[in-house]
């Protein structure tokens, strides 16, 4: 495929990504983009980084549904070939010699990743380069480089919360009390409903570890105000005894007429998951006499049920 059909297929797929097609159809621009993607004989010259990039921008708007990241495992053919697509993948990511290409990269593997076959394959090793590529000094930071209207850091709030999927990658950024502080704070902060969905999301998820639920529910944590806040609204009418129970910023938002409920579902939907998959352990507690045999300590392995782990709605479309 020569660089300017390449062209003009990128802007097309990038106008209507959700175009319906063959899966013939599909399985031949997967073939070709894989074809030139792992050509050992590739240069360094400008076109071919350019078709480098146009393919990537190609794969990620193709690439939004299950199906179709099925369809690109069955262009790939073999697993040695699908090693080495996500090797070549991670070491662009993970060694970043080519700025410009590691947000496509990023991009890329938001929409593969909410796939769990891909998911396995991406996250099954090198969990701290990951977590470093993605969080640099494990925090939470604004970059603005945009890859088209799509923000770097969208990106990889996305990328984020398909990594907390993966158990080993979720209970690495537990452990990191830096992380859960720059977390919430971002959550807190965030006006951006989109991003405050992703941000609810990698909460919950985080909240499927009952062992690190002492430092969620600590008293140095703003958990709890943090994820109520969005679901406070002038309406609210509770009993003064169960208000005093609340933080004090919480308290002084509730039933106040000024204050803005989130019109969000999937938002409020994502914080009531939280809320459950915390409270869980604390109600089997709560219901037991304090000596009873099953009553668990926070942290031990409790009977708390876990509810699937959330994926995204959203697709990167660039």
């Amino acid at each position: 495929m020569d660089l300017d059909t390449l062209r003009l297929l990128t802007r097309v797929i990038a106008e209507n990504p959700d175009a319906e097609a063959e899966d013939e159809y599909l399985l031949n621009q997967f073939d070709g983009f894989i074809q030139f993607l792992l050509n050992e004989n590739r240069t360094s010259s400008p076109d071919q980084q350019e078709a480098f990039k146009l393919s990537l921008h190609c794969l990620t708007n193709l690439c939004w549904s299950c199906h179709r990241n099925e369809l690109l495992r069955k262009a790939i053919g073999s697993d040695e070939r699908c090693r080495t697509f996500v090797s070549l993948l991670k070491d662009m990511l993970f060694q970043n010699l080519h700025p410009a290409l590691r947000p496509l990269v990023i991009a890329l593997l938001c929409n593969l990743t909410r796939d769990e076959v891909w998911a396995s394959q991406f996250f099954q090793d090198d969990h701290e380069r990951l977590i470093s590529a993605v969080l640099p000094a494990k925090v939470i930071i604004d970059d603005t480089i945009p890859v088209m209207h799509i923000s770097t850091v969208h990106l990889k709030l996305q990328l984020l919360l398909n990594m907390t999927s993966n158990r080993e990658l979720r209970r690495r950024l537990c452990a990191n009390g830096t992380f859960q502080t720059q977390l919430l704070t971002r959550l807190a902060s965030e006006s951006n409903p989109e991003r405050a969905v992703l941000l609810a999301g990698i909460v919950k998820n985080c909240c499927f570890e009952d062992e690190y639920h002492p430092q969620l529910l600590g008293p140095k944590s703003q958990l709890m105000e943090v994820i109520l806040r969005p679901l406070c609204g002038p309406e609210d009418s509770i009993d003064s005894e169960d208000k005093q129970a609340l933080p004090v910023s919480l308290q002084q938002l509730i039933g106040n007429p000024s204050t803005v409920r989130s019109e969000s579902n999937e938002l409020k939907s994502t914080i009531c998951h939280a809320l459950l998959q915390v409270g869980l352990l604390l109600t089997w507690n709560a219901l037991l006499p304090p000596d009873s045999a099953l009553c668990y300590d926070l942290g031990s392995n409790s009977p708390s049920v876990c509810w699937d782990v959330f994926y995204p709605s959203g697709i990167a479309q660039i």
